[in-house]
């Protein structure tokens, strides 16, 4: 049972930069997603602000990478905007990792 955790540590120590850049990876794809997560929560504000304002309606149609918004409000479509760009972002994130 030792001989198999000296080979480990012998393993380890041999090729120390494969870890690191795994962890280089993950940082990467983790910074990606939290930045378009800032970003979907500011449209979904931008949506807010536009939705309280009394003049916001506007037919709106956005088509996107096979999915589509129909809306006679920009605010929401500024929400369905911000929903589908945190989906298409966190799914190829996650398949990534």
């Amino acid at each position: 049972m030792v001989e198999h955790f000296v080979s480990l540590a012998l393993l380890i120590n041999e090729n120390p930069g494969v870890a690191e850049a795994q962890l280089s990876r993950h940082k990467s794809i983790f910074n990606i997603t939290a930045l378009a997560f800032v970003l979907a929560i500011a449209l979904a504000g931008l949506g807010i602000w536009l939705v309280a304002l009394a003049g916001d309606d506007a037919d709106t149609k956005i088509h996107i990478l096979g999915s589509s918004v129909e809306t006679n409000s920009a605010g929401i479509a500024c929400f369905g905007l911000s929903a589908l760009l945190f989906l298409f972002v966190a799914r190829k994130a996650l398949s990534r990792l």
